[in-house]
């Protein structure tokens, strides 16, 4: 975690990735390891990273009896007042949640799912997901909440109650892009916004 009152500069690469699974002699291979989280909190997000901020599950290995499956993408957040001088480009680019590949011969393991990335604006008190979102029992209230083309992967909380009421209430609006499953169907989530767009490309 980096947490700072003032500025964090990016400049580098932060990465919390999974290792690669491992193989026992030829026979049986070990599975990768998940991704990680980076969190980073400051009054002033500056800079041009040189890599994205990287969370990836770990690829599996062949074995010639068993492979081993990926990892899943870790997560990421992000949480600043303001942008610096020089400003990053904040996009799904930025992050690099993607999951692990597992092993393919023989067939039978699989691959990991991508992880999530979340900014938050605080000034704007605008949130953006990136490439996933979990939705959990917590109630979210924001001005503005985002799901962009990347987020492939929203769904909800396996460990939700069937009574759960997740909900997102933003003053402004709700944009929801990407795709979303929550296989608990007794599960509601409430979207409540006084303009809720659903883009063309979006899986809901």
């Amino acid at each position: 975690r980096i947490g700072a009152a003032g500025t964090v500069t990016l400049n580098g690469t932060i990465s919390a990735s999974g290792g690669v699974g491992t193989t026992n002699g030829t026979s049986i291979s070990g599975g990768g390891g998940s991704g990680g989280s980076i969190f980073i909190t400051a009054a002033t997000l500056a800079g041009t990273p040189a890599a994205a901020l990287a969370a990836k599950g770990g690829d599996g290995r062949d074995g010639s009896s068993a492979d081993g499956g990926g990892g899943g993408g870790g997560r990421i957040a992000v949480v600043y007042g303001a942008l610096g001088v020089p400003a990053p480009s904040i996009s799904a680019s930025l992050f690099d949640v993607a999951s692990g590949i597992a092993g393919t011969s023989p067939p039978g393991a699989v691959n990991g799912a991508k992880g999530t990335a979340y900014v938050n604006d605080t000034t704007s008190d605008s949130v953006t997901v990136y490439h996933g979102f979990t939705y959990t029992v917590t109630d979210r209230a924001v001005a503005n909440w985002t799901a962009d083309a990347s987020a492939t992967n929203q769904h909800c909380d396996a460990t939700l109650a069937a009574a759960a009421t997740p909900s997102i209430i933003a003053t402004a609006g709700i944009t929801l892009d990407g795709t979303f499953n929550c296989s608990r169907a007794t599960t509601l989530l409430t979207l409540k916004a006084p303009s809720i767009t659903i883009n063309a490309g979006a899986i809901l």
